[in-house]
Protein backbone atom coordinates (compact mmCIF):
# COMPACT_ATOMS: atom_id res chain seq x y z
CA UNK A 1 0.00 0.00 0.00
CA UNK A 2 1.33 3.02 -1.37
CA UNK A 3 2.36 6.05 1.57
CA UNK A 4 -0.36 8.24 0.11
CA UNK A 5 -2.85 5.99 0.19
CA UNK A 6 -2.85 5.64 4.56
CA UNK A 7 -5.83 7.63 5.57
CA UNK A 8 -4.82 10.66 8.08
CA UNK A 9 -7.37 11.02 10.77
CA UNK A 10 -7.71 14.96 11.36
CA UNK A 11 -8.92 14.34 14.56
CA UNK A 12 -5.79 11.90 15.93
CA UNK A 13 -3.89 15.13 16.51
CA UNK A 14 -0.70 13.26 14.93
CA UNK A 15 1.00 14.67 11.94
CA UNK A 16 4.33 13.95 9.92
CA UNK A 17 4.88 17.05 8.99
CA UNK A 18 8.06 17.98 10.28
CA UNK A 19 10.08 16.64 13.40
CA UNK A 20 8.05 18.52 16.14
CA UNK A 21 6.61 16.75 18.91
CA UNK A 22 3.30 17.72 20.02
CA UNK A 23 4.43 19.20 23.41
CA UNK A 24 7.04 21.25 21.45
CA UNK A 25 3.74 22.56 18.94
CA UNK A 26 1.78 23.45 22.07
CA UNK A 27 4.87 25.60 23.10
CA UNK A 28 4.73 27.08 20.45
CA UNK A 29 1.32 28.01 20.18
CA UNK A 30 1.49 29.20 23.35
CA UNK A 31 4.38 31.56 22.71
CA UNK A 32 2.67 32.83 19.51
CA UNK A 33 -0.99 33.51 21.28
CA UNK A 34 1.21 35.63 23.81
CA UNK A 35 2.83 37.81 21.59
CA UNK A 36 0.08 37.98 19.36
CA UNK A 37 -1.61 40.76 21.41
CA UNK A 38 1.62 42.71 22.68
CA UNK A 39 4.31 43.70 21.48
CA UNK A 40 7.82 42.70 21.76
CA UNK A 41 8.65 45.32 24.69
CA UNK A 42 5.48 44.66 26.49
CA UNK A 43 6.57 40.99 26.22
CA UNK A 44 9.63 41.29 27.66
CA UNK A 45 8.33 43.77 30.38
CA UNK A 46 6.26 41.42 31.43
CA UNK A 47 8.87 38.74 31.89
CA UNK A 48 10.79 41.44 33.92
CA UNK A 49 8.46 42.29 35.86
CA UNK A 50 8.21 38.71 37.25
CA UNK A 51 11.66 37.83 37.54
CA UNK A 52 11.62 41.13 39.40
CA UNK A 53 8.99 39.94 42.06
CA UNK A 54 10.19 36.37 41.86
CA UNK A 55 13.46 38.03 42.88
CA UNK A 56 12.71 39.97 45.88
CA UNK A 57 10.78 36.85 47.05
CA UNK A 58 13.52 34.45 46.67
CA UNK A 59 15.60 37.27 48.77
CA UNK A 60 13.19 36.98 51.49
CA UNK A 61 13.36 33.65 51.48
CA UNK A 62 16.91 33.33 52.63
CA UNK A 63 16.14 34.36 56.66
CA UNK A 64 14.39 31.05 56.60
CA UNK A 65 17.26 28.69 55.21
CA UNK A 66 14.54 26.22 53.91
CA UNK A 67 16.69 23.71 52.26
CA UNK A 68 13.37 22.26 50.49
CA UNK A 69 12.39 26.02 48.79
CA UNK A 70 16.37 25.81 47.57
CA UNK A 71 15.94 22.33 46.15
CA UNK A 72 12.48 23.24 44.49
CA UNK A 73 14.13 26.44 43.36
CA UNK A 74 16.96 24.31 41.49
CA UNK A 75 14.84 21.95 40.64
CA UNK A 76 11.96 23.90 38.52
CA UNK A 77 14.33 26.67 37.73
CA UNK A 78 16.86 23.95 36.40
CA UNK A 79 16.24 25.66 32.92
CA UNK A 80 16.16 29.21 33.41
CA UNK A 81 18.93 29.07 36.09
CA UNK A 82 21.36 27.15 33.10
CA UNK A 83 20.26 29.73 30.32
CA UNK A 84 20.64 32.77 32.74
CA UNK A 85 24.27 31.42 33.87
CA UNK A 86 25.00 30.78 30.30
CA UNK A 87 24.10 34.30 29.37
CA UNK A 88 26.05 35.80 31.89
CA UNK A 89 29.30 33.56 31.40
CA UNK A 90 29.35 34.76 27.54
CA UNK A 91 29.10 38.35 28.96
CA UNK A 92 31.69 37.88 31.67
CA UNK A 93 33.82 36.42 28.63
CA UNK A 94 33.39 39.07 25.95
CA UNK A 95 34.57 41.95 28.72
CA UNK A 96 37.48 39.78 29.52
CA UNK A 97 40.57 41.55 29.07
CA UNK A 98 42.83 38.33 28.09
CA UNK A 99 40.58 38.56 24.16
CA UNK A 100 38.85 35.36 24.85
CA UNK A 101 35.88 37.55 23.77
CA UNK A 102 35.32 34.56 20.33
CA UNK A 103 32.53 32.40 21.62
CA UNK A 104 32.14 29.34 19.60
CA UNK A 105 28.27 28.45 18.79
CA UNK A 106 29.24 24.85 18.95
CA UNK A 107 29.63 25.10 22.37
CA UNK A 108 26.57 23.65 24.34
CA UNK A 109 26.45 26.13 27.13
CA UNK A 110 26.84 29.04 24.50
CA UNK A 111 24.08 27.66 22.00
CA UNK A 112 21.17 28.76 24.38
CA UNK A 113 22.62 32.21 24.73
CA UNK A 114 23.12 32.76 21.34
CA UNK A 115 20.64 35.95 20.92
CA UNK A 116 21.90 37.40 24.38
CA UNK A 117 23.57 41.19 23.92
CA UNK A 118 26.32 41.59 26.76
CA UNK A 119 25.95 44.92 28.41
CA UNK A 120 28.33 47.32 27.57
CA UNK A 121 31.25 47.70 30.12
Amino acid sequence: MALDAIPMDADDGESNMGNESEDELEEDDVGEERLSGMTFEEAINDDIEVITEFLAGLRFQVQFRDERMLKALEREGAGFLRFASACLSKEKRLRSKRGEGQLSTWEKSTITAMFYRARPA
